[in-house]
């Protein structure tokens, strides 16, 4: 027969992980409760994160519509857009800033989703190409009056997009 150990060894969980067996209690010290242990959760990395640039195709909904831009002439605004939001991503960014991706993130599959459906009017898809060109040149000021104007014109039947355009220009000209 084989040496038995002794101690019990702890059996190892899916991924390698030793399990906690539910007859050892937690310690705890003195003036202190004792508690259950609390699963760990794996926070998001830049590359795991669902951003408007990387949008899951299984997910359904608007970030899906921003994947699936299929209409020509729109892969300047959609490209322009994304890696914009890509670069703020990669950005150190304070609470109100994260708030302001947050909106942004809700607002471009918007966007995208009324490109790819045709409900844009063309005099707005022509300046949202303005404001893609100043994006890539990194004219922020550009991008700022272009999107100014496209929301005087467009604001009653497009603003739940043009918010979140206005955050994305306000954030890049800060941050990048």
């Amino acid at each position: 027969p084989a040496p038995q150990p002794t101690q019990p060894q702890p059996a190892s969980a899916p991924g390698g992980l030793p399990q906690q067996h539910q007859h050892q209690p937690a310690q705890a010290g003195y003036g202190q409760q004792a508690t259950a242990p609390q699963p760990v959760q794996q926070q998001p990395t830049p590359a795991t994160a669902s951003t408007p640039a990387q949008p899951s195709s299984q997910s359904g909904g608007a970030a899906a519509a921003a994947a699936s831009v299929s209409a020509p002439g729109f892969e300047d605004i959609v490209g322009s857009i994304n890696t914009c939001i890509q670069a703020l991503t990669q950005c150190a960014l304070n609470g109100m800033d994260r708030k302001q991706l947050g909106e942004v993130n809700k607002a471009i599959p918007i966007l995208f989703k009324k490109l790819n459906s045709g409900d844009i009017p063309e005099d707005a898809v022509v300046q949202l190409r303005g404001v893609a060109q100043c994006l890539n040149a990194r004219d922020w000021q550009g991008a700022a009056a272009s999107q100014s104007r496209l929301a005087d014109q467009h604001w009653t039947d497009h603003k739940a997009w043009l918010r979140g355009t206005k955050f994305l220009i306000q954030m890049a000209s800060k941050k990048l």
